[in-house]
């Protein structure tokens, strides 16, 4: 038994690729917040300056939509609400983070070519968005912020 060969069937190529193509399937949710996140870059790259107190790109960063959505789908459950308050929500978003540094997301739009969570310290988010033509001799942006 200590040198037995072990047989793996081989796994055809198309059920491969059908894998991935459903891994990196952009819904029209995702084509429509990262249109959102282009055009709040491209306006700070432009105007070489934040436009806004918590802009579209660091309101995705916090996962503001997930918590609010989440908020409300507990409430009309009657489901305990503590996990989107904001302490337990910071840590929630961590761990989230942390399992999206190593799911990027490929071409979401025309603008786009790559969206990706980046490793951070505790408490803090950071990423970077690769575009597909640069912006003012920008090719990508990196954002960041800590909790």
């Amino acid at each position: 038994m200590e040198n037995e060969i072990i047989q793996i069937p081989e796994i055809k190529q198309e059920v491969v690729s059908q894998e991935i193509k459903e891994k990196t399937r952009i819904t029209e949710s995702i084509k429509l917040v990262m249109g959102e996140v282009f055009k709040d870059i491209k306006g700070q790259i432009e105007n070489r300056a934040m436009t806004q107190a918590m802009s579209p790109v660091m309101k995705f960063a916090y996962m503001e939509n997930l918590q609010n959505e989440m908020r409300k789908c507990f409430e009309e459950h009657s489901v305990n609400t503590s996990i989107v308050e904001e302490d337990n929500w910071i840590a929630f978003v961590g761990l989230l983070v942390k399992v999206l540094e190593n799911q990027p997301i490929h071409k979401p739009n025309e603008d786009i070519l790559l969206f990706s969570f980046l490793p951070a310290a505790d408490r803090c988010v950071r990423g970077i968005v690769q575009f597909t033509k640069t912006i003012n001799g920008y090719d990508h942006y990196n954002f960041g912020n800590a909790y």
